[in-house]
This record gives structure tokens, C-alpha cells and sequence, in this order.
């Protein structure tokens, strides 16, 4: 018990060295200062000052005696994301890697250092990190499609193919194994078996699988079926938050921009929002594809703010900027 305890206090101390904070383990609550200091560093990567978010993050950290909680990762994802922003990739990088010393099964710390990796050029080391986090979380499949469309973006695609092809080979029969193979088969063209894979992923409960089927339909022009799809779809499922998401990503894909729009803020209108960060996602893009690129920056500058560990978007905020 005791080679346990010093071994889990090696472990918080080399976090701590790792990402600027006072080394003495010392018992204490979480501060009121503490709070304050991370909302000011939260303030300031809203209004873009980077520099000064991570002064503020530094600093919230230095308060924390020590102990490294929940808050205390928070803290150093949000760090994370404002070194990226203020240009700074080796920092970033540096404080994944803090989090990665602290708790080697950090599924997502793996995930965002290997995007930082792959960013700067490393792909040997992305490939590391990515397999890692696959090895480790096997059957998050929607993160196999994140990794492939950031590489892809990077113009890896070579790397980001081998992505889709570990996807396909999962041997999993669950409704989200189906419904991630078929996106990849459709990344890659072949409608006709991405739309066998919705069929199974809807056969398994996934009335999400209509919407995927309709746009499989669109995409190879049957109109019709397209359509009879979207209805089934529409009458079995009420209007909620995740109907109106699902809509939209099908007016997305059928360049519809202003209805797309229009789905996802109705959607963030409700009362009850259960999937609000996929929706603010989807509404930036939108934003974007109708041409309001001052309120998609907007509302990019405020995403990142709650949600620093979307690499995705922080990549897009970056590319918001210069418009």
C-alpha cells in the first residue's frame, strides 16, 4: 500500500512539474480563487487574448496546493487549448504529455496530443498516440471517423485511409459499429454497402439510420426514397433535440445551408437540449456554408470556451480568424 501511495505522488509530481505547478502535496478544497482564476482564463480565451488565458490558467493551477483533481485536467485541457491558439503547438504539446504522465490511460489526452502531432508534421508519432487511444478505447468508432477527417484535412490521406480500413475490419455487431461503417463506406463511395450497414444499424434501434439512408438515397439522385426515408423518419421520431440535429446534417449534405441553419437553432431553442454541443458544432458550419462568417466566429470564439478539448474545432476557430 505504501509503494502505492508513493508511486501515485511520483506521478502527481511529475504533473505538476510538467505543467508549472507548485509541487507541495498539501490536502486542501477547492478554492473560490482557484474557481476565479480558471473563469478568468476561460474570459480572456473568449476574447482571444491566448496569452492571457494561459497566465490565468497558470495561475489557477498554482493554487490548487498541489492536488490534482478533476478540475485541475479541466484546467490543463483548457491551458491546452489556448497555447494552440496563441501559436504556441510545442506547449501544448508538452502539457498533453503532463496529463499523459499522470494518467497513462488518458484515452482523450492520447487522441489530442496525436492531432497536435500529426498538425506539426510527426506522423509517426500521431499514428503512435491515435493507436493508443484506439487500443485503449476500442469501440468509440466515431473516433476513428475523427481521426480520418483530421488527417484528411492535413492532406494525409494515405494515413487517414488506414483509419477508415481499422474501422471496417472491427467485428463489433452493435448499432454505433454499423452506423460508423457505413459513414466510412460512404466517405469512400460505395453507397450501396454504407447503406446495408444503416439498414442493420436501424434494425438495431438507431432511428438516426433514416437520415443516413435518405442522404445515401440523395446521393445516388433517388429522390424518392430519399424522401420516404426523411418521412419514416419524421413520423417515428418526435421533434427533440437530436430530431432537429438529424434534419439538419441531411439539409447539410443536400446544400441547403439556410434550412440546415434553421433545423439546428430550432433544436438549440428547446427547453430540454441533450446533444448541444454537436448542435452549436453544426450551427458554426452552417454559419459558415451560408457565408456569416463573423457570427460563425462568434459563436466559434464561445464553443472553445466550453469545450477546449474539440481539437476539430479549435482548428477551426484558428481558420475563422483569418476571414
Amino acid at each position: 500500500m505504501m509503494r502505492d501511495g508513493l508511486h501515485l505522488r511520483r506521478k502527481i509530481v511529475s504533473l505538476l512539474a510538467g505543467i508549472g505547478l507548485a509541487t507541495m502535496l498539501v490536502s486542501c478544497g477547492y478554492s473560490e480563487e482557484e474557481e476565479a482564476m480558471k473563469q478568468k482564463g476561460v474570459d480572456s480565451l473568449g476574447a482571444g487574448d491566448y496569452a492571457g488565458a494561459v497566465t490565468s490558467f497558470n495561475s489557477a493551477l498554482s493554487m490548487s496546493n498541489g492536488r490534482v483533481r478533476a478540475e485541475e485536467i479541466d484546467i490543463c485541457y483548457y491551458k491546452a487549448a489556448a497555447q494552440y491558439l496563441a501559436g504556441e503547438e510545442q506547449e501544448a504539446l508538452n502539457t498533453y504529455t503532463a496529463l499523459l504522465r499522470f494518467d497513462e490511460k488518458n484515452v482523450d489526452a492520447y487522441y489530442l496530443r496525436g492531432m497536435l502531432y500529426a498538425k506539426m508534421g510527426n506522423a509517426e508519432k500521431a499514428k503512435a498516440d491515435f493507436d493508443k487511444a484506439m487500443k485503449l478505447d476500442p469501440k468509440d468508432y466515431e473516433r476513428y471517423l475523427r481521426i480520418y477527417r483530421n488527417l484528411a484535412s492535413l492532406n494525409m490521406g494515405e494515413m487517414a485511409d488506414q483509419y477508415l480500413d481499422k474501422l471496417l475490419q472491427t467485428d463489433s455487431t452493435s448499432k454505433e459499429a454499423y452506423s460508423a461503417k457505413g459513414m466510412a463506406l460512404e466517405i469512400r463511395g460505395d453507397y450501396d454497402s454504407a447503406a446495408e450497414n444503416y439498414e442493420k444499424a436501424l434494425k438495431k434501434g438507431d432511428t438516426s439510420a433514416y437520415i443516413d439512408l435518405a442522404r445515401i438515397q440523395g446521393l445516388k439522385g433517388e429522390m424518392d426514397a430519399a424522401a420516404s426515408y426523411l418521412k419514416s423518419y419524421q413520423k417515428e421520431v418526435k421533434p427533440n433535440s437530436l430530431s432537429y440535429n438529424a434534419v439538419g446534417q441531411l439539409e447539410l449534405s443536400q446544400g441547403k445551408y439556410a434550412d440546415a441553419l434553421e433545423s439546428f437553432q430550432k433544436g438549440l431553442a428547446l427547453e430540454k437540449v441533450t446533444n448541444r454541443q454537436e448542435l452549436r458544432r453544426n450551427e458554426i458550419i452552417a454559419l459558415e456554408y451560408t457565408g456569416d462568417f463573423a457570427q460563425a466566429k462568434e459563436k466559434a470564439a464561445s464553443y472553445v470556451c466550453d469545450y477546449p478539448a474539440d481539437q476539430e474545432m479549435l482548428n477551426e476557430n484558428v481558420f475563422l480568424s483569418t476571414r
